[in-house]
């Protein structure tokens, strides 16, 4: 068996190198914020997997009080998912709450401050209640693909030019 060693030298200008990914990330956290909504609408938890029905005296409940798709799970007033007007209260849903900056390369998503609470039940379930978990909230393997794919691209374009 023949063995190959290969050396590759480059120099870098680390002067040419921009880290400053703030823009990216807050495309990435939109990306995921997208996401989450596109499942949810399409009956999906995160893990693109049918989420978990709701108990027959659940939609009585909810048709009792008129809504408009009482069998739906995750989706009543539409506060939870996606369908008010002001971001983060009682609003759209998920939502980008901290974007990131050239100083602090973090992006924060919330789920709406007024549904975090049943959010919460509906991710991990809730024994006391006899609530299963229907995980809804986070990164699913979609997205991760997709900002995987844009962050490899960026950086080999970002190291190509130093």
């Amino acid at each position: 068996m023949a063995k190959l060693n290969l050396s590759v030298t480059k120099k870098f200008n680390l002067n040419k190198i921009n880290l400053d990914l703030s823009k990216d990330i807050n495309i990435a956290a939109q990306t995921v914020v997208q996401d989450i909504k596109l499942a949810n609408s399409k009956g999906l938890s995160i893990k693109y997997k049918p989420i978990k029905p709701l108990k027959e005296s659940t939609i009585k409940k909810k048709a009792k009080k008129g809504s408009s798709s009482p069998s739906r799970a995750l989706f009543d007033s539409g506060r939870m998912v996606g369908s008010g007007s002001k971001a983060g209260v009682g609003g759209r849903g998920p939502y980008l709450k901290k974007k990131a900056t050239s100083t602090r390369q973090i992006a924060l998503i919330s789920p709406s401050e007024d549904r975090a609470e049943i959010g919460s039940y509906h991710q991990f379930g809730n024994k006391a209640r006899n609530l299963p978990a229907r995980p809804w909230f986070g990164i699913s393997t979609v997205a991760e693909k997709r900002i995987e794919f844009a962050f490899k691209s960026k950086l080999a374009k970002i190291i190509k030019n130093a």
